[in-house]
């Protein structure tokens, strides 16, 4: 395929890229603007297309979507038109994925001659020159320039007298000098990666014109918008709330008074001594803010029933109280209900239903009321209402006042739901942030907490940003809620460290205030801030909220001096979450294979690894040693030499911004073991992995949420469930497509680590391992009462015991509690297990 003019090749980092322009037939002049708000199908409208590999450029939902594998390195998929008397180009783009951002301007006396602007997700801009065939420059990073990562950003060129000027979201972010376009001929806006990556790049409201005609930047400088909005606020340590609130259930945050001094919470599928039945509604309370909580206590029968009875909210006044309920008089499987008391130290009145507008045949949990009262946010379960975009939406309903009707919900729509789950909402004081948490791409755990923001209560919600580490981890998190004066993060994780399989916790919210980020709070800072005063400026609106109210004064400059003098280190900025983990133990196949999570405006990343910590603590990008192991901006790193069975490595990642500051990160070490990893219990929803008995009548397992807290080793183990006073035997299944060799590095036992407790009911335990020719071979563990030893045991199995099989093909195992030939029922319990491995020699007791 061939184009006909203009910009006719490039080569573009390392990979050589064929580009031909368009005929000058097609041309627009300037004032030209395509928001591409037509059909989905090709993008016409006098755009030409390029693309690698199995890419697709068409328009998709009213923007243009690339989309696919990349075939080549670096060959560029885009779009681009000629353009006549232009000097202003500009889009709107979300680079979500595995691509990258470019723009390309060739000139119009030159085609040969053209400059690039190019970003990877959440990195900054850099630009290239091309003056001939064979002449180009190296890439040079723009300071400051710092994109953000799967959401909408606005990029602007404009072309000056000497100089191209980059403006990015409403700010300008650099310039580069320019005496070699006099004119811009075409303009080519697309991305690529390298070959075999699968990625994809939103494009829309493409304007092209002079400094005149063009349209300005979108969202406007300053304006406080999701798509663009970086948070402004971060958070400190989480703390558990201890026994006292926290037990072996599963505790969840629900909600905490206006005045700060009433904290529900309520049971989830593990529940608290002394309930009504189902999960029930529990709060704590304090004589005021400085003292601890007091002992919870059941809000009792008028609110808590027999069924479930959960998530609350309450009211500004303290006098209303929201929950959902699957008890009986209501309308589907869940609804919600509200309740009332007289005064604040009145016990709540006998629930009412809200009725058919707000309730339906279909699930409505977990309600959020407005702190004016006027909104009523809430979201669904197992049964959804067919008008929503995922697996579970959030909706609102509103009313003019506190005396009307709620009216019919409205669903929050694409820009705040997925296409997976969203759950949970809950508004901040001022009724501007929306955090709720989610099953969906883009965050460490397996569902992680967002927020939503808008710059009035009467505006429309923005794309959802994500809560940063450490509240954010690889667990699950959830149910999230903040304080009335903004100054403490609720939520509820299955993090380790707690006390049973789903805790309560709190964070400190701490306003970003070492604006210039030299690490200590002082005039600098006061400078900064003082310059913004009166505008809308993001960085410095920090009062009296974290997130601002909108406008830089007296507030900001109050908050700003609460923390004068301070050193100010802020956790999120760090490299965290490093696997393999800390302090822990990888296997010999593994090591190499480095990664982490990223600081929170982090654009490249800094590498140290040695086997000497003080090395590794003391290095800086000049150490000549091999420890310094280069810059990158991909959060992964390989090592190129082996890793040695015995040995320990330290490592270290510091954080680089757009602006070119550095954080540095903390010491990390792993040691090296002999074995191999057939499970380790680290990935995520390990009921994906290992099929349990979910909904067979003859197999009575089920494997739940991952353990954090009872682990022998990493971060979590599984918590299976065993029941044969149903059903004959408990087992589950993993299946590997591809078969495995558990023959490799002379491997000759199978191991793994078995957790029960003194309450099970004594069942025998089995694995069972089959090959590809579908032969199988079941070995049963010695001791007919391992599932009631409460603490961790290895269980060794030398390999020849698994006797008729080819052991190089191993497609399956199964690992079961009970006896599939005897006709009475047996008993139940539950199980952890971790750490499946295989080991070149037996390692029972050690």
């Amino acid at each position: 395929m061939k184009r006909t003019s203009s910009c006719r090749s490039r080569l573009v980092l390392i990979g050589f890229v064929a580009f031909f322009g368009l005929s000058a037939a097609n041309a627009w002049g300037a004032g030209f603007l395509d928001d591409f708000n037509r059909p989905d199908g090709e993008v016409g409208n006098g755009w030409e297309t390029w693309t690698d590999g199995t890419i697709e450029i068409k328009i998709v939902d009213h923007e243009v979507l690339i989309a696919g594998q990349q075939a080549n390195s670096w060959y560029k998929s885009e779009i681009g038109r000629p353009v006549e008397d232009a000097t202003r180009f500009s889009f709107d783009f979300k680079a979500d994925d595995r691509f990258n951002v470019h723009i390309c301007l060739c000139g119009a006396e030159n085609p040969d001659c053209w400059v690039s602007f190019y970003a990877w997700p959440g990195g900054p801009f850099s630009y290239m020159w091309r003056f001939a065939p064979g002449n180009w420059t190296a890439w040079t990073q723009i300071p400051g320039s710092q994109m953000i990562a799967g959401q909408y950003n606005t990029l602007m060129v404009e072309q000056g007298d000497a100089e191209f000027i980059l403006t990015l979201n409403g700010k300008m972010v650099g310039t580069v000098g320019n005496d070699s376009i006099t004119r811009v001929g075409e303009v080519w806006i697309g991305g690529d990666a390298a070959a075999g990556t699968v990625g994809s790049l939103h494009i829309d409201n493409v304007r092209i014109g002079t400094s005149d005609e063009a349209d300005q930047p979108s969202p406007e400088d300053g304006a406080v918008n999701g798509g663009t909005w970086a948070l402004p606020f971060t958070f400190d340590e989480p703390v558990n709330l201890g026994p006292t609130i926290n037990t072996a259930a599963h505790e969840c945050f629900s909600t905490v008074s206006s005045d700060g001094l009433e904290l529900h919470f309520f049971d989830l599928f593990f529940l608290r001594p002394g309930g009504f039945g189902g999960s029930d509604i529990w709060v704590i309370r304090r004589s005021s803010v400085s003292e601890p909580w007091g002992e919870p206590v059941n809000l009792g029968p008028a609110v808590n029933s027999e069924y479930d009875d959960m998530k609350s909210s309450i009211s500004a006044d303290g006098l209303t109280l929201y929950f959902c309920s699957n008890r009986p008089g209501g309308y589907g499987g869940f609804d919600l209900w509200m309740s009332t008391r007289a005064t604040v130290t009145d016990d709540w009145g006998k629930p009412m239903n809200l009725g058919a507008t707000v309730n339906s045949e279909y699930d409505e949990v977990f309600p959020c009321v407005s702190p004016d009262g006027l909104e009523l946010y809430f979201c669904e379960w197992e049964f959804i209402r067919p008008e929503g975009y995922g697996g579970g939406d959030i909706w609102a309903a509103k009313r003019p006042t506190t005396d009307d009707p709620w009216g019919v919900p409205m669903n929050l729509g694409e820009a705040v739901n997925s296409t997976e789950y969203d759950s949970c909402p809950y508004l901040s004081p001022d009724g501007r942030l929306l955090f709720f948490h989610g099953y969906r791409p883009g965050g460490p755990g397996q569902e992680d907490m967002w927020v939503s923001t808008r710059p009035t209560t009467s505006d429309a919600w923005g794309t959802p940003v994500l809560l940063p580490w450490p509240v954010n981890v690889r667990q699950i998190e959830g149910c999230p809620g903040i304080s009335t004066d903004g100054s403490m993060f609720y939520f509820a994780s299955m993090r380790g460290g707690g006390h049973g399989i789903g805790d309560t916790w709190q964070a400190p919210i701490m306003p970003i205030v070492d604006f210039n980020r030299d690490g200590i709070v002082d005039d600098a800072d006061r400078g900064i801030l003082t310059s913004y005063m009166g505008t809308d400026e993001p960085l410095c609106d920090i009062g009296p909220m974290p997130w601002g109210d909108g406008t830089v004064d007296e507030a900001d400059l109050e908050v700003l001096m609460s923390y004068w003098g301070q050193e100010a280190h802020y956790l999120a900025r760090q490299a965290s979450l490093p696997k393999p983990f800390d302090r822990g133990v990888s296997e010999v196949e593994q090591a190499r294979f480095l990664i982490w999570w990223p600081g929170s405006d982090a654009s490249e990343h800094d590498v140290y690894v040695g086997t000497n910590a003080a090395a590794v603590e003391d290095a800086d990008t000049s150490d000549a040693t091999g420890v310094y192991r280069g810059r990158q901006q991909a959060c992964e790193h390989t090592l190129p030499e082996d890793v040695l069975p015995g040995q320990t490595y330290y490592w270290r990642v510091d954080e680089w911004n757009a602006s070119g500051t550095l954080t540095r990160g903390r010491l990390w070490s792993f040691s090296v073991s002999d074995y191999l990893v057939v499970d380790d219990m680290e990935f995520g929803d390990l009921w994906l992995i290992w099929w349990d008995g979910w909904g067979d009548p003859n197999n009575g397992s089920e494997v739940w949420y991952p353990e954090a807290n009872t682990v022998h080793g990493g971060e979590q183990a599984m918590y299976l469930v065993y029941n044969n006073r149903a059903a004959p035997i408990s087992q589950i299944l993993r299946v590997w497509e591809t078969p495995q060799d558990w023959t490799r590095k002379g491997v000759q036992n199978l191991s793994l680590w078995i957790h029960g407790t003194a309450d099970n009911v004594a069942e025998p335990l089995y694995i069972s391992v089959g090959d590809s020719a579908d032969n199988t071979a079941v070995v049963a563990h010695p001791d007919p009462g391992a599932t009631t030893v409460d603490t961790w045991q290895q269980w060794s199995i030398p390999l020849a015991d698994f006797a008729g099989l080819d052991l190089t093909v191993v497609t399956s195992m199964t690992i079961g509690v009970g006896d599939a030939t005897r006709t009475e029922l047996g008993g139940s319990g539950l199980l952890f297990i971790d750490d499946i491995y295989l080991h070149p020699v037996s390692t029972q007791n050690q």
